[in-house]
């Protein structure tokens, strides 16, 4: 009976387990939807790079949040002006659009003038080989060929009509010497505006596929490749996307006859010259091609996408991601590296900014001699990777354990700023509020600080409790007296804090109850608003000016945080952006 019992609880162990990650790797209804886009159909499963809105993105509150910003679309309309002084036909061509695009971002209204779509649309952007091509949703044709013939008057730029397959497209050749034309192409077709190039280095089949007439062989759906990639790293269809590293560095190679790889061979017979040939040529041997592979194989791409975005018309809130996939095992050595990220900074709430390093320095030189064995023991053929194992050799990363060594215990730093602000009195600025705390999270940190403190004499006499009663570092450091900031410092759990206010203080106590786990690498965060509003506090200060695009900052609303970590899916960087816009705000 006993037996049974035990049998019946590691089965339910194991169905738990399998149902959390069924659960877990799920997508949800609106994400299946969007994945089903017959489009994604027609983007080669080769594409060096992809990225597009697969859900509605709603573009009109984007733009009415940017036009709130005057920094955003004057900047941008000085380097307009600059470009309309050039006499090219193409150039004025370019000048009209860019136009056009700047008088959307200050009146979001004309984005369906403009450009035919709806307040929310999806896009696309891929490449077929090096064509690079955009395709959104389009409602309204006309708009965008009104636009194309704006700038058609204004440049003397005349297109040509073209019709593959019943489907029309305009030409705009904008260069052309020696036979060898390059033109924007402009199509409309099934609901679904498409921008992209006709170029000397590509063939018809791929304006045919970059034009959406023909389907490649093998692509992003029949591959399934969206699909597996938000199911493995939790993305949303708002917004996503990739860099192929593989297609890349096999075209380049000649491993690969894709696209990309058939149109660069046409750039370098077209160069006039054999220069970039030999470069190349080295990394085109047999023996390069397989290990280059091989050692691509263990970074494939680089990955992006949203898992939350929120626009109102008064906010953005966004948490996005970007990971550059690794090799499982080689990314199991990298987490060795990872250090300890206080809980404050996990998140960019009350405070300015915040600065974080979880490092492992006791394991920096095992972590270095296992990569560095790993690098030079491959037994590899290809001469430049010989090469480059020889040099490498020579430079054991044992060195590195005697800069470790003393430091050895050390898991991590922070910074923190959580308030700020001066004063003027009797025009002479001081130093009113400043509250923040800094961090260095070691374990036996009464050791360390009595191990390091003989580098600066005058902490000699300064001992530290044990029950982290903190003690004012001005009695041993005067200079800070003259910035008129008590500090003072203590040892909080497994941390040396040093901090000065009140936020930091009870912060700084909270470190008492927080394991020195490694649980990340880097963290930043910076609050828009309380920052720029304490930067220009500072120049005044100084009687420094700052330049008058950064004043509309001050009145951002906007905290950015930002996660670095080793996983088993690869580098992960996680960001997090709340915000509630406000522009607008007039001085009285």
């Amino acid at each position: 009976m006993k037996k049974v019992l035990i049998a019946v609880a590691v089965l339910a162990v194991v169905g738990t387990a399998y149902l959390y990650d069924k659960q877990s790797r799920s997508l949800d209804k609106s994400t299946e939807q969007a994945l089903q886009s017959p489009e994604l159909a027609y983007i080669p499963a080769d594409t060096l790079m992809f990225a597009g809105q697969l859900k509605p993105f709603p573009v009109k509150k984007y733009i009415k949040l940017l036009s709130q910003n005057k920094a955003s679309y004057e900047q941008f309309g000085l380097m307009v002006n600059e470009l309309s002084k050039g006499e090219l036909v193409r150039q004025k061509f370019f000048v009209s659009l860019l136009k056009t695009y700047n008088d959307t971002l200050k009146s979001p209204d004309l984005l369906m003038q403009n450009y035919g779509v709806k307040n929310s649309f999806k896009s696309l952007f891929y490449t077929v080989g090096l064509l690079p091509v955009i395709r959104y949703e389009i409602s309204e044709p006309e708009a965008l060929w009104k636009m194309l013939s704006k700038a058609e008057e204004e440049s003397g730029l005349k297109p040509t009509a073209h019709t593959i397959s019943g489907v029309e497209y305009k030409s705009y050749a904008f260069y052309e010497k020696n036979g060898q034309v390059f033109e924007l192409i402009a199509s409309v077709n099934n609901g679904w505006a498409t921008l992209t190039f006709n170029t000397p280095i590509n063939e018809q089949k791929e304006l045919e596929l970059a034009l959406a007439i023909n389907k490649p062989e093998k692509s992003l759906a029949s591959e399934n490749t969206l699909n597996k990639m938000m199911k493995k790293h939790r993305f949303d269809a708002t917004y996503v996307g990739f860099f192929n590293h593989v297609t890349l560095l096999n075209g380049l190679t000649n491993k690969d006859n894709n696209h990309f790889n058939q149109m660069l061979n046409k750039i370098l017979a077209l160069s006039n010259t054999d220069l970039d040939e030999k470069e190349l040529s080295v990394f085109r041997e047999k023996t390069c091609q397989d290990d280059l592979s091989q050692l691509v194989s263990n970074w494939p791409r680089t990955v992006f996408g949203t898992h939350q975005l929120e626009i109102t018309d008064t906010s953005i809130n966004m948490k996005a991601s970007m990971i550059i996939e690794g090799n499982t095992d080689l990314m199991r050595v990298l987490a060795g590296l990872r250090g300890f990220i206080p809980e404050h900074l996990h998140s960019a709430d009350n405070k300015i900014m915040s600065l974080g390093l979880g490092l492992d320095i006791g394991k920096v030189t095992p972590v270095l001699t296992t990569l560095w064995n790993d690098f030079t023991q491959t037994q590899y053929q290809c001469a430049p990777l010989v090469e480059m194992q020889t040099e490498i050799a020579k430079n054991s990363p044992m060195m590195t354990a005697m800069f470790t060594g003393m430091a050895s215990d050390v898991k991590g730093f922070s910074a923190a700023l959580f308030d700020f602000e001066l004063s003027y009195e009797n025009d002479q600025p001081a130093l009113k509020k400043f509250d923040s705390l800094i961090t260095l999270s070691v374990n036996n940190p009464i050791s360390f600080f009595n191990s390091v403190k003989a580098f600066y004499p005058p902490l000699a006499d300064l001992k530290l409790p044990q029950d982290g009663t903190a003690v004012n570092l001005n009695e041993f450091v005067p200079m800070l007296d003259m910035f008129g900031v008590q500090v003072d410092i203590a040892v909080k759990g497994d941390n040396i804090a040093l901090y000065s206010g009140a936020i930091a203080s009870e912060t700084a106590v909270s470190l008492t109850k927080q394991a020195l786990v490694n649980n990340g690498v880097n963290s930043f965060s910076l609050d828009y608003k309380k920052f720029f509003t304490s930067l220009f506090d500072v120049a005044a200060m100084a009687n420094q000016a700052l330049p008058e695009e950064l004043n509309s900052l001050k009145e951002t609303d906007m905290r950015l945080h930002f996660l670095m970590d080793y996983t088993d899916n690869g580098i992960e960087f996680l960001s997090t952006v709340d915000s509630e816009i406000n522009f607008l705000k007039k001085a009285p």
